[in-house]
C-alpha cells in the first residue's frame, strides 16, 4: 500500500493526474499488477521514476520468455511500465511458436526525447524496448541487424501475413520477419519497429505497448499510422 500511496503522490507531483483521473489510473495499475500476479510472473514495485506510471522491476519470465540485458549483469532486473510487461507477457505465445525463449535487449526506461526531436519517446514512459537479438530454445540466435532482410515483403501498409513475410533469403530472415508480422498485425502492441521501417533501427525491433486500455481502444477504432519512436 505505501508503494501505490508513493505512485499516487508521483502521479500528481508531476501534474498528469487530477483526483478523479488518479483513482482510474490506481485502478488500471491494480489491474495490470494483478495479471502479472495471477501468471506467477516475479516482480518488484519500483519507487517512483519519473515519466513512468506504473513503475516495476521484471525479476523473471513473462510467460514462455525472458529478457536478457545485451550489456547487462546476468539477472538485471529491466525497469519498464507495468503496461509493457503484461503486453509482453501477452505476446509471448508468438515468440513461443517460434521456438523463442529469450529477448536479448539494450534498452526499456529512458527519459530522454525521440531522436532528433524534442517529443518524449516512450521509452522515457517505460513503455517500450528495443530487441536486439532473440534466442531460440535449441540455442540459435538471431541477430537483427545480421539476419532481418528489410524489404523482402510488404511492410508500410497493413497486409496479410504471406504478403508481409514476403520472401527472404535464409531461414533466420524467415523467423525474424515472420515474428516481426505476426507482432504487428496483432492488437496488443501499439508499435512494431523494425529495420523496414528507417535505419535508426537496422540493428533492432521497437516494441511499444499502449499506455492503458482507453487508448489501446481508440487506436484499434483508427487507421494506423506508425509513429518512428526511438
Amino acid at each position: 500500500m505505501r508503494a501505490r500511496r508513493l505512485r499516487i503522490a508521483c502521479l500528481v507531483a508531476l501534474g498528469c493526474a487530477g483526483p478523479s483521473s488518479t483513482a482510474r489510473a490506481d485502478d488500471a495499475d491494480r489491474a495490470c499488477l494483478d495479471a502479472l500476479g495471477a501468471a506467477k510472473v516475479a516482480f518488484d514495485d519500483a519507487p517512483p521514476t519519473k515519466g513512468v506510471r506504473t513503475p516495476i522491476l521484471v525479476r523473471g519470465a513473462l510467460g514462455s520468455i525472458t529478457l536478457r540485458a545485451r550489456d547487462g549483469r546476468p539477472g538485471e532486473a529491466p525497469l519498464m511500465d507495468c503496461g509493457l510487461a503484461r503486453a509482453l507477457l501477452d505476446v509471448a505465445p508468438i515468440f513461443d511458436a517460434a521456438g523463442i525463449r529469450t529477448l536479448i535487449y539494450s534498452g526499456a526506461y529512458a527519459y530522454r526525447a525521440r531522436r532528433g526531436g524534442t517529443k518524449l519517446s516512450e521509452h522515457a514512459h517505460g513503455l517500450a524496448i528495443d530487441v536486439h537479438a532473440f534466442v531460440a530454445r535449441d540455442g540459435t540466435l538471431y541477430d537483427v541487424r545480421r539476419d532481418f532482410e528489410p524489404g523482402a515483403g510488404v511492410w508500410t501498409t497493413v497486409a496479410e501475413l504471406p504478403d508481409c513475410v514476403g520472401h527472404p533469403g535464409t531461414p533466420a530472415g524467415r523467423v525474424l520477419r515472420t515474428l516481426a508480422c505476426r507482432l504487428r498485425a496483432g492488437s496488443t502492441l501499439r508499435e512494431v519497429i523494425t529495420p523496414d521501417d528507417n535505419s535508426d533501427h537496422a540493428d533492432h525491433f521497437h516494441l511499444e505497448a499502449f499506455p492503458d486500455a482507453a487508448t489501446r481502444a481508440r487506436g484499434l477504432l483508427s487507421p494506423r499510422i506508425p509513429v518512428i519512436d526511438d
